[in-house]
């Protein structure tokens, strides 16, 4: 993404461009990978914490508690398994909601995800005259690299605690509803803009919040990711 941003010459920006799509397969990867131990992890700590409320509780450790739990792994541990000499499913075969859900919810969060990218530089670059804000490339890189900045530490940082404190089904709701007021503020921005003629306190005010709920794009693609590997 940097040697883009940087590139000099048109054969430049073409093959770095190529080379984002080619190690962009590594993003799915490194989803598959988290999404198949974040179970274990999180049931591991799910237990000490468990564990630890109901020793203080009882006034010491409980060997009853202590056999549930294990009774509980155990069981769980001792699914069905599938061989190799096993037929595959057919296509039929998964067309039932158990899989139809999961690609709904995640077909909605990319194609709202993908409008949004669309159309927050189209508005910040589209002249005044025609309902936009006016920026320049200079502007607009700035404005997206500072949000950049934010949205990685409120991954970063938060978002373990918001979908600990929450749960991923909460957080996907958050974030259709934050898909729901960046695409409203829209209309506002264009009525602010033509009654402004230019951009005033008003409209960075409400582009501040616009970018705000924007930062919900990240949650809902991790909760996605927790939701399904739960």
């Amino acid at each position: 993404m940097l040697s883009f941003g940087a590139s000099t010459k048109f054969w430049m920006l073409v093959a770095t461009r190529c080379a984002q799509g080619v190690f962009n397969g590594n993003i799915g990867v490194a989803k598959t990978v988290i999404a198949e131990t974040l179970p274990s992890a999180v049931a591991k700590q799910e237990k000490r914490r468990q564990s630890t409320d109901t020793a203080s509780l009882l006034g010491g450790d409980s060997p009853g508690y202590g056999a549930i739990h294990e009774s509980t792994s155990a069981s769980q541990t001792n699914q069905p398994k599938i061989t190799d000499g096993e037929a595959p499913v057919p296509f039929r075969g998964l067309l039932i909601p158990q899989v139809l859900k999961p690609l709904s919810v995640y077909s909605a969060l990319a194609f709202v995800s993908s409008s949004i990218q669309v159309l927050l530089p189209l508005m910040y670059s589209t002249s005044i005259p025609v309902g936009g804000l006016g920026f320049d490339a200079y502007r607009i890189g700035i404005i997206l690299s500072a949000f950049s900045l934010v949205n990685a530490f409120v991954q970063l940082f938060l978002f373990g605690k918001l979908i600990r404190r929450f749960g991923p089904r909460t957080l996907l709701v958050f974030t259709h509803c934050g898909y729901a007021i960046h695409i409203g503020i829209y209309p506002v921005l264009g009525f602010l803009m033509r009654r402004a003629g230019r951009v005033d306190g008003k409209i960075w005010t409400v582009m501040v919040v616009q970018l705000a709920s924007r930062l919900t794009n990240g949650l809902g693609w991790g909760g996605w990711t927790s939701e399904l590997s739960s």
